[in-house]
């Protein structure tokens, strides 16, 4: 059960996190760069995990690598896919800074 409720207090972050640009004028909603990391992480589609490599490359040293693994670890946990977690640290080892 805590594992379900830390999953739901990371979703919970993930969407008061998004970032209104361009307010009036046709909002854009926005995440952080770790937050998709988790997001696309947790996902775990094909494309996904390019997407992940893309933003590990481009994001470089401004992005938190830490923050992703402790917010993912226990979604990964619930999902019972270590391998997301394997899959994750072995782009941050290729990618390392």
């Amino acid at each position: 059960m805590a594992k379900k409720a830390r999953a739901k207090q990371i979703e919970a972050k993930v969407v008061s996190g998004l970032n209104n640009i361009l307010p009036g004028h046709g909002d854009i909603r926005t995440c952080s760069a770790e937050d998709l990391v988790v997001l696309k992480s947790f996902a775990s589609r094909p494309q996904d995990w390019i997407d992940v490599e893309k933003v590990v490359i481009r994001q470089g040293s401004r992005l938190n690598r830490s923050l992703i693994v402790e917010e993912l670890s226990p979604l990964a946990e619930l999902k019972e896919e270590p391998e997301t977690m394997e899959r994750l640290a072995g782009l941050f080892k290729k990618h390392a800074l």
